[in-house]
């Protein structure tokens, strides 16, 4: 897969020719249920958090270059009030917030997911992973890396705990997918003994 990283200091949610522009449509959901309000409308590309390879960027870049390994976070805030806790950041592809200012991230510039064969990103949500290293040195598979994604949200929450090697954690595996990511950063921390 590739994407298209464009300059969104100027052209907010600007679209490269390649990639098409979907308008929602009616059947998009009406609800004044804030949670249920909060998902994106119709049509919608779904997708989270990427690995892919840079296919093009906008002028405000200035190391990011066409054919590197990224890693995309989804979390989108916005940039004139990266801070606010209500309704930012939205999740690109996923979930648009419940409040009017996320809902204008989400309806108007980020609403697509990394299923789409081009993704539109904020510049500062890709982060370049080391290629070198990654896949020909531990000899991971780019389908393999997207497996950082389900490990970040546990190490947040470890690292909000602070722990430490030694320690004893108590993870219950059968919280599914995220519980058994949370006793793989345990152990990458030390816990145990």
């Amino acid at each position: 897969m590739r994407w298209d990283i464009l300059n969104t200091s100027t052209h907010i949610g600007s679209k490269s020719k390649e990639t098409s522009t979907l308008t929602p449509t009616e059947n998009q959901p009406k609800s004044d249920n804030p949670i249920c309000a909060a998902y994106n409308p119709l049509p919608l590309t779904p997708g989270v958090s990427p690995i892919g390879r840079v296919d093009a960027t906008g002028s405000d870049t200035t190391t990011l270059k066409p054919g590197q390994l990224v890693y995309v976070d989804l979390s989108v805030r916005a940039r004139d009030d990266p801070l606010k806790e209500q309704g930012i950041p939205i999740l690109q592809g996923l979930f648009g917030g419940i409040t009017p200012e996320a809902r204008i991230l989400s309806e108007n510039h980020w609403h697509h997911g990394s299923w789409a064969e081009k993704q539109i990103v904020p510049l500062e949500n890709v982060h370049v992973l080391n290629e070198s290293l990654l896949l020909q040195q531990m000899g991971y598979s780019p389908a393999r890396l997207t497996w950082i994604d389900t490990l970040l949200v546990p190490y947040g929450g470890l690292l909000s705990g602070a722990l430490q090697p030694g320690e004893t954690v108590i993870l219950c595996f059968a919280t599914g997918h995220f519980g058994g990511a949370a006793i793989d950063i345990a152990l990458a921390i030390g816990a145990g003994g």
